[in-house]
């Protein structure tokens, strides 16, 4: 029996992760983006007018689901983001 798991998908921008994110939605996986976690952990900035991109505080972020993430997920779990790989052993 396999148990579920985290699935990294990391990669520079514009090398397909979201496209393949939404392939793996549409089979029915749950996907969610590290932009997505860091908001409902509380742990994004505002948008910086220099880039235009939401800073994550990673330390805060990988603190915040130590805990919940020390134990398997419940069902396959597929992350979307470059930061990806910074929340899987």
């Amino acid at each position: 029996m396999t148990l579920p798991y985290r699935l990294s998908l990391s990669g520079t921008p514009g090398t397909g992760k979201s496209t393949l994110a939404k392939e793996f939605e549409a089979l029915g996986f749950h996907v969610i983006s590290v932009e997505e976690m860091a908001i409902e952990h509380g742990c994004i900035g505002e948008v910086d007018n220099s880039d235009n991109a939401r800073p994550i505080d990673l330390d805060a972020l990988i603190k915040s689901i130590s805990e919940e993430w020390s134990n398997n997920p419940l069902e396959p779990l597929i992350i979307d983001g470059h930061l990806s790989t910074s929340f899987t052993k």
